[in-house]
């Protein structure tokens, strides 16, 4: 993985706009999940907060989505778990947009 890889793949159009549908698709995945869910309150928040900006996270979050998969462009299972795997620690992180 090389560091201008991340940044080029951080860059790409196609890359972008499927991280951001990535984000979007999540929120339906916070709205069903189980109220039991751990910390269900605050990804509800969340997901309200990508819903109303989506552009604003995924311009946010291209960079360290481009690290995370280490510049290579991800399939759709990938790409949905990296947002998965983002979403609890957006929602708990203080001072999150």
């Amino acid at each position: 993985m090389a560091l201008i890889d991340i940044h080029n793949l951080s860059s790409d159009g196609e890359f972008r706009v499927r991280f951001i549908a990535a984000l979007v698709s999540y929120v339906k995945v916070v709205f069903d999940e189980d109220p039991m869910t751990p910390n269900h309150a605050e990804r509800l928040v969340q997901a309200v907060k990508v819903l109303n900006a989506p552009m604003v996270y995924g311009d946010k979050l291209a960079l360290g989505a481009a690290a995370a998969v280490g510049g290579q462009m991800p399939d759709d299972a990938t790409m949905m778990a990296l947002v998965a795997g983002y979403w609890t620690i957006l929602a708990l992180a203080p001072g999150t947009p």
